[in-house]
Formats: structure tokens, C-alpha cells, sequence
């Protein structure tokens, strides 16, 4: 579900069969992602090891966070964020481990949460061994309030 925010093509599209995604609990996020966007934020990242991405679409956040061999703690600063509003961010991260699933014609399960976040928080993500993270953030209250 990351790579859809990390990789940019003019196009969106997901290689599976849409029977895959149609009962996911990432479906919702999936059918969120724009096909363009506005700004694009290098929160952090090493070549080949791992990057965590911001991108924003109207007043929309779109986080992805992705690491190789070894796993990581993640910390993502969210001081991109403008103004002083709070945003509602819904977090998506693996359950199982990514080559449980590499095999099979179905994604790995998620575990989706949701809290209230400001630009002046860190979130903390455990990254599994090939995995990642996804997170939207939506505006709550006005940056100005």
C-alpha cells in the first residue's frame, strides 16, 4: 500500500485483481490516493535501505514509509504540516511479516488505527523486515483556529 504513494506514475493503478482489494481493510485508503500530486516532502531516507515520503493533494496528507533487510524503528516528524490545526491520521501497518504473503494472491492483513496529530508531533512505527506504513492525514479544525 505504500509504494502507491511512493511511486508516482500519472496513472493509478494496483497490480492485483480487484477481488483482492474489494473486503481489504486498506481499501479505503487506496481508492483516497490520487493519481497526482501537489507537493512532495523527503522526510527521511537512505538509498536502499529506506525513505519516508509526505505528499499532499489539496488539503490532504499522504505518508509512506518503506525499509529493506532488517526492519526499523521509524520516527516521522510531522512538522511539514501547516498552521497550528489538528488532523485526523489513519495509520495503516503490516500484521505479518511480508514474505508470509509473497507467495499468495492476497495482501498482507493490516492493523488500522486513527488518532489526532499536529504539526508538532513524531509518530513511531515499527517497520517490518520489507514493510512499511501508510498514513492519511485529514484536516479536523482550520490551521488559523
Amino acid at each position: 500500500m505504500a509504494l502507491s504513494i511512493l511511486f508516482e506514475s500519472g496513472i493509478q493503478h494496483y497490480a492485483d485483481a480487484i477481488s483482492v482489494y474489494a473486503d481489504h481493510p486498506g481499501q479505503p485508503l487506496l481508492a483516497a490516493v490520487p493519481a497526482v500530486w501537489d507537493e512532495t516532502v523527503l522526510l527521511e531516507g537512505y538509498p536502499g535501505r529506506f525513505v519516508t515520503l509526505a505528499r499532499r493533494s489539496g488539503d490532504e496528507w499522504f505518508i509512506a514509509s518503506i525499509c529493506a533487510a532488517g526492519g526499523r524503528d521509524a520516527s516521522i516528524p510531522l512538522d511539514f504540516l501547516e498552521g497550528t490545526g489538528t488532523y485526523q491520521a489513519v495509520i495503516y501497518s503490516e500484521k505479518a511479516e511480508p514474505d508470509e504473503y509473497r507467495y499468495r494472491s492476497k495482501l498482507p492483513p493490516l492493523e488500522v488505527h486513527t488518532q489526532s496529530v499536529r504539526a508538532e508531533d513524531v509518530l513511531h512505527v515499527r517497520l517490518k523486515v520489507y514493510g512499511g506504513v501508510s498514513i492519511h492525514l485529514t484536516p479536523v479544525t482550520p490551521s488559523n483556529a
